[in-house]
């Protein structure tokens, strides 16, 4: 449901997720090169892809190339940003509204735990998943344990 706020958000802005990461990326950065950028959107896009995203937001003013490699923000692109990261904030602390930041912080680290084990082979082969297994096997008169 964030992701979809805050991709709402950046619709209304007419910039796509990609399009916001390369324009907040420049931002962070000042300047960034080009070879930083599609390596800073690998989570988001592919090479080729950023590539695309990164021609049309500098044919949309918002970001210009110096000297053909780093790029920065033009002023338009300044803009957008200062607008678009204000209106994301505001619907982030709509959201978080009654959550106190240990409360948030708790949550996150409840959730990246149940990631770690979920993602744990032994998660499946040797938890509760095998037990289920030879329980579901005794109940049908299967002898074989796995």
């Amino acid at each position: 449901m964030l992701t979809k706020g805050i991709d709402e958000i950046q619709r209304l802005f007419n910039i796509t997720r990609t399009d916001w990461q390369i324009i907040n990326s420049i931002n962070q950065n000042t300047a960034v090169e080009k070879s930083v950028l599609i390596e800073l959107m690998k989570p988001f896009a592919n090479p080729e892809q950023a590539e695309a995203v990164l021609t049309r937001v500098q044919n949309e003013n918002l970001v210009k190339s110096e000297h053909g490699s780093s790029f920065t923000l033009t002023e338009k692109g300044q803009e957008l940003h200062k607008a678009c990261l204000e209106q994301q904030r505001s619907f982030r602390q709509q959201v978080m509204t009654g959550i106190s930041g240990e409360d948030y912080e708790t949550t996150i680290h409840t959730l990246t735990k149940i990631i770690e084990n979920i993602n744990k082979p032994e998660a499946i082969l040797n938890g509760s998943c095998a037990n289920f297994k030879v329980i579901k096997r005794a109940q049908y008169g299967i002898k074989t344990i796995v």
